[in-house]
């Protein structure tokens, strides 16, 4: 959360921006506005925002009082189809779309380091990058481990997931994939598979009910997991006793509860499907912090706690 802030607060601001998140007092300004639907997916940092449109990645400045740079600083582009997922690690944007393609760029400069087309035979929903790995999840039921060698990649192996595959995320202290899946037919929704084998090393919880699929998975600490779907639950799991979640905090509307972001300590903010509603948790509460707060211009995020 740090190295995404503009400003540390103050005690005393902290003090004053309480009182406002309790008493629903704040100030509403729209950051980007487009007039064609899109379900974008954004990423935060200190410095600028990324935020995919269609089938293009922008880059913009982030300012000192909290606004965006008039002007884009980079447009990535490389997709037939919309951008399902990106994500921005050690200098490279990975993106995948729903073209079934893979796209690398440099996140300085935009150059575009690989592309690898039809890597899937349906659209791509999730992607995560570490270590010259990368890991794709997609609609043909299967999660792809590819292998960075420069300019080119090549495919480790597939895990069949034999369901919709919507999220997946890699546990870089413990060397663990993460998979979210519909959670139809009976394939359990959340799953944990060993990077180096793709031997399934965990199944997370148990008796789920059909089509409570899992839409985001999160790393929280080095043994801990979070998780976000259908079933309207934010879910913390721990890894060294996968059959019971930890803690679950309920949506009060029971809405699909779409993408989470975490500062990896007592705070979690949550966006649903109806509404465009953001929320703010803390984990030592039941309860949202206050209540929910309108947000038309925000349909999705990642990493984007922000002050």
């Amino acid at each position: 959360m740090l190295q995404r802030s503009r400003h540390l607060l103050e005690p005393v601001e902290k003090c004053w921006q309480s009182l406002r998140w309790q008493t629903g007092r704040y100030h509403e300004r729209v950051l980007l506005q487009h007039y064609t639907i899109y379900m974008p997916w954004l990423q935060l940092e200190r410095d600028a925002l990324w935020y995919s449109k269609g089938a293009a990645i922008l880059k913009f400045k982030r300012l000192a009082d909290g606004s965006l740079g008039e002007n884009v600083l980079l447009t990535l582009r490389g997709h037939a189809d919309d951008v399902g997922r990106f994500v921005c690690k050690n200098g490279l944007v990975v993106s995948g779309g729903n073209d079934g393609s893979l796209c690398i760029w440099t996140a300085t400069q935009g150059l575009s380091v690989h592309n690898r087309w039809h890597c899937n035979s349906k659209a791509i929903n999730s992607v995560d990058y570490s270590n010259n790995i990368v890991v794709t999840g997609s609609q043909d039921r299967t999660v792809k481990v590819w292998t960075l060698n420069g300019g080119s990649s090549s495919l480790r192996y597939t895990i069949p997931i034999w369901d919709r595959v919507c999220s997946v995320a890699l546990h870089e202290s413990n060397r663990i994939l993460l998979t979210g899946s519909a959670g139809c037919n009976g394939i359990e929704p959340l799953q944990a598979f060993d990077l180096s084998s793709g031997s399934r090393v965990a199944i997370l919880g148990t008796n789920h009910r059909n089509g409570a699929g899992v839409l985001h998975v999160y790393p929280e600490s080095p043994t801990e997991v979070l998780s976000c779907g259908y079933d309207t639950f934010i879910r913390l799991w721990d890894m060294r006793c996968p059959t019971r979640c930890v803690s679950s905090w309920e949506d009060p509307h029971d809405s699909a509860v779409y993408c989470l972001a975490t500062d990896h300590n007592v705070t979690v903010l949550s966006g649903t499907s109806r509404y465009g509603v953001v929320r703010l948790w803390d984990k030592r509460m039941t309860s949202p912090v206050k209540p929910p707060t309108k947000c038309s211009s925000l349909l999705s995020f990642k990493d984007s706690l922000w002050k």
